[in-house]
């Protein structure tokens, strides 16, 4: 992922740089133990910024950066983290993670730089990430991918994503720009179907601009049992390289659209599946839209 956005250092504030805790940088030295020792001293700093230099590749490996830290903290990448290649370089006790932030509150990723997770002999796996809220990505730039910006979920999962928003992003021969997939399967064999699912509610989409491979651009594809809610689309212009019209497909998705979306979005519905009205409906976050209108003022 490529930040669009270069931020300049903020003014008053304890910069820990990496280097000055003996990051090589060069893309072949291992770096991780220098991270780690720059994040322990960030963390135990008033409004530190954690700095990744420009112009320079560090190689990361596994590594857990962990809170709760003194004060809202600023992750400033100017330069490029790159995971391993080789998944036997990777570190055995942590099989399942490359970067991991957990316990912050207020943190901010800002900078132009670069994660590069060297994905191509780990696509068979993926992230498992069971919570998240309160997550905001703004000005970014997605090209030659898959997909765009996607959350996707397990059947038979639990937990939630809520409160997300994704703004000014730029996507280059995608093939599915913007995706919401609660029937995610990652395994060699089908999956069955089943009636729980995470919960995806209040994620606005604003700005997002380009050219897809495939016809379908948008897929929003929830759960007809905990079905997505408050799904807002703003300022939508997604074409194919040759300027053919794109389409969106949803199944089970509630809420709406505002100002010009391309290609409109009208399959979002305003209640849940199967014919139910929000009173009907099982799920309590549903019943309670029946008389709550959709904000987001939180994003």
């Amino acid at each position: 992922m490529a930040w669009a956005a270069r931020c300049r250092l903020p003014t008053g504030r304890n910069v820990v740089n990496v280097d000055s805790f003996g990051a090589a940088g060069d893309g072949c030295s291992d770096d991780t133990k220098a991270f780690l020792n720059a994040w322990k001293k960030a963390c135990s700093l008033n409004n530190a910024v954690f700095l990744v230099p420009g112009g320079r590749r560090y190689k990361v490996g596994a590594s857990k950066f962990m809170g709760p830290c003194k004060n809202r903290m600023i992750i400033q990448i100017q330069g490029a983290i790159v995971a391993p290649e080789e998944p036997s370089e990777w570190d055995p006790a942590s099989p399942r993670l490359w970067l991991l932030f957990s316990g912050l509150a207020g943190t901010r990723i800002q900078g132009g730089g670069l994660i590069n997770g060297s994905g191509s002999k780990w696509w068979a796996n993926s992230c498992k990430i069971d919570r998240s809220k309160g997550v905001s990505l703004d000005g970014a730039r997605v090209r030659r991918a898959q997909n765009g910006v996607r959350i996707k979920t397990w059947q038979g999962g639990a937990g939630y994503v809520r409160n997300v928003r994704f703004a000014n992003v730029v996507v280059d021969d995608v093939d599915h720009p913007i995706v919401i997939d609660q029937f995610y399967c990652d395994s060699r064999t089908p999956c069955r179907n089943q009636s729980s699912n995470v919960r995806v509610s209040n994620v606005m989409y604003r700005n997002i601009t380009g050219t897809a491979r495939q016809v379908e651009a948008i897929r929003l594809a929830c759960s007809d049992a905990v079905p997505c809610v408050d799904i807002v689309l703003s300022d939508i212009n997604l074409l194919r390289e040759d300027g053919a019209e794109v389409q969106t497909v949803c199944n089970c998705a509630m809420g709406f659209d505002y100002g010009r979306v391309r290609p409109a979005a009208d399959c979002l519905r305003t209640s849940p599946c199967g014919g139910m009205t929000p009173d009907d409906h099982p799920d309590p976050e549903i019943k309670d839209k029946a008389d709550a209108p959709v904000r987001h003022t939180e994003l």
